[in-house]
């Protein structure tokens, strides 16, 4: 472990800092680096964005700084928008009850470093650091914790959960980041609080659960989380013993840091639907990472599939990273080698024998050439193009004249069938 220090401050940061700092000098009020990147200093790791904490009060902040934003301006935090980073700067203060288990009822300013840090939720996060003179300030002695390789709330642990459960979560993703140990109490602590999980806003459990993906540490917080009971609080998929026991051997599969959307795949897995669909969706993820999510899934299904043609190994490597896909792939064939460990290896040569210009070629058959051959428009038009796409893909439709013969005989099915409903329906 080593002593934060401003000078290990990445540049623009540093300057950054020492700027805000400044004005706030001027003002009469010493600010402070805090939390997370103190934190990350004294474990020897280079912060990304910083967090400040004065004495000032958000009307004050507005003074100083006139392009401040009140992001959370009810709690005392504002945003200071640099193209160097935004900074959060936030008012020292004290916390009334936090009824809602997520904010507290009231905030007050007017207090001491010390009664600031007192709020805080783990005394590795409740260091300060000035970046104009270098003081160190430890007032809940975090520093002699990461000596220590511990992770400690600040003050009672029943209470720091009881307060906002998300920090649950935090514990296992700090603790699996930084490889520190739980002390006996605080896991008993977390254990009692997490029902409360279930109250939490899916957007903040989601932003959590991502981190603990894309950060070091994985395995080890998912560990702690399923001792503690977390994962089941939240999530009533858990609770089935099986099921857990399959995700949490793909999640070590995957390895440390895999990466936001693959962990999660794993982390609701069940082949894609049903309850974990539904659990994933009460996260409200982004477009991006849902469609994303469903595209492993669907990948997994096709690669356990007895009838699994090509075209939708081709199509999973068009939709998805490659890298991605065979990362996936792999860690299923890992745990399932029975049902996936086939559809892996056809996964893999797809990947090197078709080039991805190869993986979405252009159609050879149009709309036009659907009506000339007497189909009628609607749902029949999509059917028939995505089946003429997955016979390009699969080497079948290699020029317009085959692809055309097809589709006669294709429409001549379609219209016997037609002729065959008509006949019924009129019997």
């Amino acid at each position: 472990m080593r002593t934060p220090a401003i000078e290990d401050v990445p540049q623009a940061l540093r300057e950054r800092a020492i700027e805000v700092a400044g004005v706030l000098r001027t003002a009469g009020h010493r600010a402070w680096i805090v939390g997370g990147a103190v934190r990350d200093l004294a474990l020897g790791y280079a912060p990304k964005d910083l967090d400040m904490a004065s004495g000032a009060t958000p009307e004050e902040i507005e003074v100083l700084f006139p392009s401040a934003v009140g992001v959370g301006r009810a709690f005392g935090t504002m945003i200071l928008p640099s193209a160097d980073g935004d900074v959060e700067l936030t008012t020292f203060r004290g916390e009334g009850d936090y009824a809602d288990g997520r904010r507290p009822e009231r905030v007050h300013y007017g207090v001491s470093l010390e009664e600031d840090a007192a709020r805080r939720d783990f005394t590795a996060n409740a260091l300060y650091l000035d970046p104009l003179d270098g003081t160190l300030a430890d007032p809940e002695g975090g520093l002699a914790d990461l000596e220590r390789g511990l992770l400690r709330t600040v003050g009672d642990p029943r209470a720091r959960f009881e307060e906002d459960a998300l920090r649950l979560l935090r514990l296992g993703r700090f603790a699996g980041r930084y490889g520190l140990t739980v002390p006996q109490d605080v896991l008993e602590a977390a254990s009692a609080a997490a029902p409360g999980l279930a109250r939490v806003s899916g957007e903040r459990v989601a932003s959590e659960l991502g981190r603990i993906g894309a950060w070091p540490g994985t395995l080890a917080a998912v560990a702690i989380l399923a001792r503690v009971g977390a994962l089941v609080a939240r999530f009533d998929s858990w609770g089935d013993e099986a099921l857990a026991g399959t995700r949490r051997a793909l999640i070590e599969a995957l390895g440390d840091g895999a990466g936001t959307t693959v962990f999660m795949a794993a982390l609701f897995w069940n082949s894609g639907g049903g309850q974990a669909s539904d659990e994933l969706d009460s996260l409200r993820l982004s477009r991006a990472d849902r469609r994303e999510i469903g595209a492993l899934w669907q990948l997994g299904q096709a690669l356990s599939d007895a009838g699994r043609r090509r075209s939708s190994l081709l199509r999973a490597l068009r939709e998805l990273d490659e890298p991605l896909a065979l990362r996936w792939a792999g860690a299923l064939a890992e745990v399932c080698p029975a049902t996936h460990g086939a559809g892996r290896s056809e996964l893999a040569r797809a990947a090197t024998e078709v080039p991805a210009a190869d993986r979405r070629p252009a159609p050879l058959l149009r709309s036009d050439d659907l009506r000339a051959a007497g189909v009628p428009r609607g749902p029949a038009w999509g059917e028939l193009l995505s089946e003429h796409e997955d016979l390009q893909l699969e080497g079948q439709h290699t020029d317009r004249g085959l692809a055309l013969d097809w589709l006669a005989r294709r429409a001549a099915e379609l219209g016997e069938a037609d002729q065959l409903g008509g006949k019924s329906r009129r019997s």
